[in-house]
């Protein structure tokens, strides 16, 4: 499996995600655009999209290193003992790009550290995943 960083850019957080971050409204945050991709019978397969809003002055020195490095977001942060709080997922149909009805998974999560969130994510998993492991 691989990850694609796809972009990553500083923002002002909305009221919703402050709540969910525990801070102030309007206050900046890091928000993470990655893919995820793994070879399925020979192709290259995108399995996941994740979006991860990120408070990077709650992160110790050896994660943003990390970060900074190309490592992804839920890999850094687990050598700093994270936890993830993961509300009830979400199914949604669609039609892919060669016109086959298709569902994905859609997660949102909070990423706590030593009971500090930290992050952020939504993330949706695509329907190859379900197939394959099914």
């Amino acid at each position: 499996m691989t990850h694609e960083l796809v972009g990553e850019a500083t923002r002002a957080v909305s009221t919703a995600e402050a709540r969910q971050l525990d801070l102030p409204a309007g206050s900046a945050a890091s928000c993470r655009r990655g893919l995820l991709w793994a070879d399925i019978d020979g192709v290259a397969t995108r399995i996941a999209s994740v979006n991860a809003l990120v408070v990077r002055s709650r992160l110790r020195a050896s994660v943003l290193d990390e970060l900074s490095r190309g490592v992804p977001l839920g890999m850094s942060l687990q050598q700093v003992g994270v936890r993830r709080h993961t509300a009830e997922p979400t199914y949604v149909e669609h039609v892919d790009e060669a016109g086959n009805a298709v569902v994905s998974v859609h997660l949102r999560s909070t990423l706590l550290v030593e009971g500090c969130p930290v992050a952020v994510t939504a993330e949706v998993i695509e329907q190859c995943v379900i197939e394959c492991r099914a």
